[in-house]
């Protein structure tokens, strides 16, 4: 089996593998040191707040005040909220840029196996060259820095499939060494943030056809990959599985409750996709047949995404060609190769290398590409899920230009103008930034009683529920609204649905508990009218709004919030 040299650069030489570690992590933390302070929608929707109440077991204190996601597993908002809270702010920007900079290095490990049996000149040029169009993509350079956790979750991703590539390549002992590596982490992955799913089944698939034929050795390692990837999801989103289920009946609450039919969600799926996609999940299909314009845009998906900057997969507009790239010049060489009738697989291994493994090794990353990206495509069709196929778009970049062209000084000139074009044509979105303070965030509260119930008319400002007295209860009316699912307030409060929040009303309304309400909600804010939605939403609990009580204060992201206190709405 094919071994990496002793004295191979950057690959068994721990001095040097350190030495670029330490720079990877360099550039990519003080890249996002400079870009801003992150203040994206879902850190003062969740990714803050998540990370307060699981560590202040908030759970059942508050009632989804970040809506349907305070219930996500908070791992990674753990992380976040540490750091923001015992960091000072351009510490902790650089520390969750230092994720980025992780993945630079394994991406550039990956690099350095694929194009193993080159001149050792030759791979670091190739190595550089996918590194570099892989992590300036529009996902990856916007999202650097920020707690989206699709940054975290990417170098989880690439280190498994590092992992994987191992796998391929290495002896009987190591091979299942790696490969349970590889199912770990990619588990890991996956219990954390369940839209990894997509690349699990990649990593499995890539694995399965690296092999020269499926006997019952390859099966039963794939078994082995298998058997760990469960693992891995079990440690990770094992307990807080069990504590949903147990608090909760619906073990992803509030997700897919057509399925497990909590009594505290509607039955209805809460899938994730639309809310961020105007590209509805694949397994809509049928529908999306019946509109010719909708398959087009699933087919021609990467040459939208090159053509202009939009927001057809994004919550943000955005605009990337990588994808475009792949699929045009693979395109070009099948046709290539269709019309001189030459395509064989040992043309192919000749292609991208002169032995089995180098041969097996491209044959699992290819095939972790194209099904991750289909299954992508299939689940969670939002860009920034996209994360680790953007990373890796630049192995599969050089290694087609490689194919393509046999002078190694026309590959260079070529890789050179296509970078600059790449990085040139890439329209990188904005998910919020500001200038740094002394503090993540800054917040002068006003003093409410510590057993008042706040009630949230906006979104996203559960960043702001630490900053109160820790008894506060807050209830998010945006989840409860449920305006885009077409689901009345009524219809969630009434029947079965709504148990603890039409419990806290009744006993509110009916004097058994004695406590201040109030509304809380931007003074300025993209919603049509917030006090017109604030008397819609409270009129349902036979509540009003007193406007002329309310009390206004600053946060350093937010121009102003208004809090407002509640009436019973007095009968005549």
């Amino acid at each position: 089996m094919h071994r990496h040299d002793g004295n191979d650069f950057l690959t068994e030489n721990g001095l040097r593998q350190f030495f670029l570690f330490v720079s990877c992590v360099l550039l990519f933390g003080s890249l996002s040191v400079m870009l801003g302070q992150d203040v994206n929608w879902d850190l003062l929707g969740y990714h803050f707040y998540n990370g307060y109440a699981f560590i202040h077991h908030r759970i059942g204190h508050d009632i989804a005040p970040a809506m349907m996601q305070s219930y996500l597993n908070p791992f990674f908002d753990v992380i976040n909220y540490i750091l923001i809270t015992t960091t000072k702010p351009k510490v902790t920007t650089f520390l969750l840029g230092a994720f980025s900079g992780a993945t630079c290095f394994f991406l550039y490990k990956i690099a350095v196996i694929l194009f193993a049996n080159v001149s050792s000149d030759r791979r670091t040029i190739y190595a550089l060259f996918s590194v570099i169009i892989g992590t300036t993509g529009a996902a990856n350079i916007s999202l650097l820095g920020t707690t989206t956790n699709d940054n975290k979750v990417s170098l989880l991703i690439i280190i498994a499939l590092y992992c994987l590539i191992r796998a391929v390549i290495e002896s009987e002992k190591k091979k299942i060494f790696y490969l349970i590596l590889a199912g770990l982490i990619v588990g890991l992955a996956m219990g954390f943030k369940l839209t990894a799913a997509c690349y699990a089944i990649g990593l499995m698939a890539g694995f399965l056809f690296s092999g020269d034929k499926w006997d019952r050795k390859h099966l039963y390692l794939c078994m082995v990959l298998g058997v760990f990837m469960v693992a891995g999801f079990v440690l990770a989103n094992g307990y807080w599985m069990w504590f949903l289920y147990k608090n909760f009946q619906n073990p992803l609450f509030p997700y897919y409750n057509n399925i497990f039919h909590s009594s505290y969600a509607p039955y209805i799926s809460f899938n994730v996709a639309p809310a961020h996609s105007k590209l509805l999940p694949l397994h809509q299909f049928v529908s999306v047949l019946s509109e010719l314009h909708r398959f087009w845009q699933f087919v021609l998906l990467p040459f939208y995404l090159a053509a202009s900057k939009n927001t057809l997969i994004s919550e943000v507009a955005l605009q990337d060609p990588r994808f475009a790239v792949i699929f045009f010049m693979i395109g070009v060489i099948g046709l290539r190769y269709y019309y001189q009738k030459k395509i064989t697989k040992q043309i192919i291994q000749k292609k991208v290398g002169q032995t089995i493994e180098s041969y097996s090794s491209w044959v699992a990353m290819s095939v972790f590409f194209f099904v991750s990206y289909f299954f992508w495509l299939l689940m969670f069709p939002v860009y920034r899920y996209a994360l680790p196929l953007e990373l890796t778009s630049g192995l599969l970049i050089v290694v087609i230009i490689k194919n393509i062209f046999q002078s190694e000084r026309w590959e260079e000139w070529i890789l050179t103008i296509l970078c600059l074009i790449l990085i040139g044509a890439t329209g990188y979105p904005d998910w919020g930034r500001i200038n740094f303070g002394e503090t993540y965030f800054k917040i002068s509260v006003p003093r409410i009683s510590s057993d008042a119930v706040v009630i949230f008319i906006s979104q996203p400002i559960a960043y702001a529920i630490p900053f109160f007295p820790a008894g506060v209860h807050f209830i998010g009316m945006r989840f409860i609204d449920m305006e885009e699912h077409n689901i009345s307030g009524s219809h969630y409060i009434e029947g079965p649905h709504g148990k603890f929040l039409s419990t806290m009303i009744n006993d509110l309304k009916n004097d058994k508990i004695k406590v201040p309400i109030y509304t809380l909600a931007f003074q300025f804010s993209d919603d049509v009218d917030v006090d017109k939605r604030a008397t819609n939403i409270l009129a349902r609990f036979g509540m009003v709004q007193d406007n002329a009580h309310c009390q206004l204060f600053t946060t350093n992201v937010i121009d102003a919030l208004k809090l407002c206190p509640v009436k019973w709405e007095t009968v005549s």
